[in-house]
């Protein structure tokens, strides 16, 4: 199935997006979407036909590093997934 990520933020991101319909398979990595743009991906599917995936996010401004992420299951064909990174990241 196809679905779309969408930055409505004014900040460029770098999206990595995980399938967990297919055993956590990594379908983005490191993507880079620029502010208020979107792209197409496609996941599989599970068994009722509805897409699972994880993703995470990192702005690209090194002064005021942020960061996010999600679990979005029941996903149909044609879903727009919101992707924004609004929160402190965490230490390594």
């Amino acid at each position: 199935m196809s679905i779309t990520l969408d930055n409505d933020t004014t900040s460029t991101l770098l999206v990595t997006v995980y399938d967990l319909n297919a055993d956590h398979q990594k379908v983005l990595e490191s993507k880079e979407i620029n502010s208020f743009a979107s792209i197409n991906i496609s996941i599989s599917t599970d068994q009722s036909g509805h897409g699972h995936v994880a993703w995470t996010a990192t702005n690209t401004d090194r002064d005021s590093r942020r960061c996010g992420h999600r679990d979005k299951r029941g996903l149909n064909d044609g879903d727009i997934i919101h992707v924004r990174a609004d929160s402190p990241c965490g230490r390594n």
